[in-house]
């Protein structure tokens, strides 16, 4: 957050600020795995190398990382700066840790690298994103494969103990704390959720074995943003692909533990790779896929891929030719990831793209339908051609996913634009949705959007029908007491913005502070409805009350303006 603010302070909104200063954060992350992979080969696990050798497979390495066109989301999406900035962190530790070890090797002090690279830079990781937690798991990978916990000193022993086991401890103490005190959010998070845990760990096999094709041999006609379209594992055998997909990945395991003396390379790649994704891709109830996630991790893979492209003796096999063939590689992803930033340099083109490689996403089709909407506004000519396609792919995200809220809220708008009466069905089947199905985040967002569509008077809804909706939502029995809070606000604000009807507003709100006296947007809705009723002293009330819930000082700046502003109209009145 402090990286974006830096860039909104240096050039405000400006998108290509935030992409280059992505771009050279990937490159400096690019630059360290080949500084990182230089050392690694210098370990005393592998047999001698000289420095030519190391620097070239290093180049390649570096070179396949950086160009790889399974990993553009890291950069250009560009909220997960968080994801490639700590992948920075966690490389720099990686390096700090794997540098100290090495001068260790040598009869030197390096026990104060070994802290920086394990506590310093874990730290600035998880600052990024959470997943920074798994680089004490990353030092123990490198430790185990290339250094075996073989010290020259006692004193060294001395510090490789007490790093490891104060990571071990705080680590220990860290998942138990998260255990206990949020139980509810891991496991409880899968209500909202369209698939259970041992759903999600056998799709995720499926997924990793996914990632590493894509890793080995990407197809950008396979990559995308959206990849709800996965089908879901409920065993073994359903789909029949999740039981090899089981074996695999326990056999990369297990080849990694028989090989970890022998091939030191290929142990370590696998269990990078495997150790990246114990996170994400594991009980934590997170959505199935993002490419995103491959951003680190591929760089075990990429490794095993071009060490043994360079190191495998067999007669005949020249460097040169060894060269060419990294070179035919590099270079057929260096294309592939040109041809994928060109589809995400057009938001039209990479939402059409989006549907062409995953028909069966409902996110890909409402987005391509969100994209016609947003021309036809400015394209009056072919405005009724262009409401109709976003139609036609709102209904078949909605033919996709049932449940799809969002959709069912856009062809209510779309009827509106176009002058058609919302058909009751559509009106019944977004009640009962509310009323049976888990309410998630895009959900409220989406009930928010009605909302707006209805003051707006776009969306034709009766103020019966609009509280019908609301209600559904009330009544579901997986609802927070937040998500309540929210859902009155909203109709607090349909009734105060929309109908001008005070008393009825001022009803809601109190009731949505009742349910979520801590929440502080409402409060600013009280204080709304108190300056119209010229309620001036309830509405200054009001503020002391939120500076007293904003604990960080968030709200001092927006609550100081506010205070002056209804002191103005209270003089002036």
């Amino acid at each position: 957050m402090l990286s974006f603010a830096l860039n909104y302070y240096a050039t405000g909104l400006d998108a290509r600020s935030f992409k280059l200063t992505n771009i050279a954060i990937h490159s400096l992350t690019g630059l360290c795995l080949g500084l990182l992979t230089v050392l690694l080969l210098s370990a005393p696990a592998l047999p001698a190398m000289n420095l030519n050798r190391r620097h070239l497979i290093a180049s390649a390495v570096m070179l396949a990382w950086l160009v790889h066109p399974f990993l553009l989301t890291g950069v250009l999406y560009t909220v997960q700066r968080m994801t490639s900035l700590a992948g920075l962190f966690t490389v720099l530790g990686a390096i700090s840790y794997t540098y100290g070890r090495l001068l260790q090797t040598k009869h030197c002090r390096g026990g104060w690298f070994l802290l920086t690279g394990m506590f310093l830079f874990t730290v600035l990781a998880i600052l990024c994103k959470e997943n920074g937690l798994l680089l004490p798991l990353f030092l123990f990978v490198i430790e185990v494969c290339f250094f075996r916990f073989q010290t020259t000193t006692t004193e060294q022993g001395r510090w490789l103990t007490f790093v490891f086991g104060m990571a071990a401890l705080i680590l220990f103490t860290g998942a138990l704390t998260v255990m206990l005190t949020h139980h509810s959010w891991i496991f409880g998070g899968y209500q909202v959720r369209d698939f259970s845990l041992p759903q999600r760990l056998y799709t995720e096999t499926r997924v990793l074995v996914w990632y590493l094709r894509m890793i080995l041999l990407p197809d950008i006609g396979q990559m995308g943003l959206h990849h709800d379209d996965i089908e879901l594992s409920t065993g073994l055998l359903s789909p029949f692909t999740t039981l090899p997909a089981v074996i695999l990945l326990f056999s990369m395991f297990v080849t990694a533990l028989l090989v970890w003396k022998k091939q030191p390379i290929l142990s370590f790649g696998l269990m990078w790779f495997l150790t990246g994704h114990l996170l994400e891709s594991t009980i934590l109830p997170l959505e199935l896929v993002y490419e995103h996630r491959n951003y680190i991790p591929a760089f075990g893979i990429i490794l095993i891929l071009l060490y043994y492209l360079f190191q495998y003796r067999p007669k005949g096999l020249h460097i040169a030719l060894r060269v060419f063939v990294a070179t035919l590689y590099i270079s057929f992803m260096a294309f592939s990831l040109q041809a994928r930033a060109g589809q995400w340099s057009n938001e039209f083109q990479f939402a059409t793209r989006s549907v062409r490689n995953h028909p069966r996403s409902a996110r890909a089709h409402y987005y391509l339908a969100t994209r016609y909407l947003n021309v036809s506004s400015s394209s009056q000519a072919a405005r009724t051609d262009l409401l109709a396609e976003a139609e036609r792919h709102s209904n078949e995200a909605l033919r996709l996913n049932p449940q799809m809220f969002a959709s069912m809220v856009l062809l209510t708008y779309l009827h509106g634009l176009q002058d058609k009466p919302v058909p009751p069905q559509l009106i019944e089947r977004m009640q009962s949705t509310l009323e049976n199905h888990s309410i998630s985040s895009s959900t409220s967002n989406a009930l928010w959007l009605l909302t707006e569509c209805s003051i707006q008077q776009i969306c034709r809804l009766t103020v019966n029908t609009y509280l019908e909706i609301c209600l559904a939502a009330l009544t579901n029995n997986t609802i927070s007491a937040h998500q309540k809070a929210i859902i009155l606000k909203y109709l607090s604000i349909y009734f105060g913005r929309g109908l001008r009807d005070f008393d009825t507003a001022r009803f809601y709100i109190n009731l949505s502070i009742k349910e979520d006296p801590e929440y502080i947007d409402p409060r600013y809705n009280r204080i709304e409805w108190a300056v119209h009723t010229r309620n001036y002293s309830e509405a200054l009330t009001e503020i002391d009350k939120i500076r007293a819930l904003d604990t960080t000082g968030k709200e001092s700046l927006k609550i100081h303006q506010l205070r002056n502003t209804i002191l103005g109209l209270y003089h002036k009145d």
